[in-house]
């Protein structure tokens, strides 16, 4: 069974830790430095070493603003071809299913996942319930050893209403910033992605007042606005990629 965690710290994070770690036990051990005990007579050691460490507090400042500000990499469609084997026997260009539809949503998948299997009805019924408005529900297999007959069969025993894609080299996964199952992916038929994240606020155990962040996403794309919000944190677990 995989392992449901959270976000993993961006590396600009850990990254500016590391910098404030690093530049407290400097400043310690510059407060700490010798300094004049002579009566009467101004302590110039000790005085150079607190202006040094107040040039380094407002350093670090400045570092962890730089990173906290700093835009992450922005995940992107395919640009080039590429092709994935359906669970209906065909293979299908990603970028033609996308051009059929006003927009496509991707949702990938883990069969170990139970977050998976518990909003497997969800979208089902938001497949149903907007396919006649241009939009399709594509799951995506991205795991290491994914492979296009066991996926078939998978699909068949879940009773699937759309296509499960067998995506074995994970570029689909790579190209979309994918890293967790039930991570949905919203692209409008130009390939711009439109939202990315969960599916909605539950995990495994569903809730009738859970907030339907993909929903919500579809609903404002239709009436032409932007999503209220363009991503949230994915819940499920932890993709197994190359």
């Amino acid at each position: 069974m995989g392992t449901i965690i959270g976000r993993r710290p961006s590396a600009a994070h850990l990254a500016t830790l590391h910098a404030v770690d690093s530049g407290a036990r400097l400043v310690s051990r510059l407060h700490d430095s010798p300094v004049s005990t002579i009566p009467g007579r101004i302590r110039p050691r000790r005085f150079g070493a607190l202006v040094i460490a107040g040039w380094i507090r407002l350093l670090l400042v400045c570092c962890a603003c730089l990173f906290a500000c700093a835009r992450p990499s922005v995940a992107r469609f395919p640009s080039g071809p590429l092709e994935l084997q359906g669970s209906d026997g065909a293979v299908h260009d990603v970028a033609e299913l996308t051009r059929r539809h006003r927009f496509t949503v991707f949702v990938f998948y883990s069969a170990a996942c139970p977050c998976v299997s518990a909003h497997e009805p969800r979208l089902a019924a938001i497949h149903h319930e907007y396919r006649d408005r241009g939009i399709a529900v594509l799951m995506v297999n991205s795991e290491v050893g994914a492979n296009p007959h066991d996926d078939a069969r998978e699909a068949a025993r879940r009773r699937y209403p759309f296509l499960l894609l067998t995506d074995p080299e994970a570029r689909l996964a790579t190209a979309l910033g994918a890293e967790f199952a039930t991570h949905a992916v919203v692209v409008d038929a130009a390939g711009a992605i439109r939202y990315s994240g969960a599916i909605d606020s539950d995990k495994i155990r569903l809730h009738p007042d859970a907030t339907p962040y993909l929903r919500n996403a579809l609903d404002a794309l239709l009436a032409s606005h932007p999503p209220p919000a363009p991503a949230h944190e994915p819940l499920g677990c932890s993709l197994r990629l190359r």
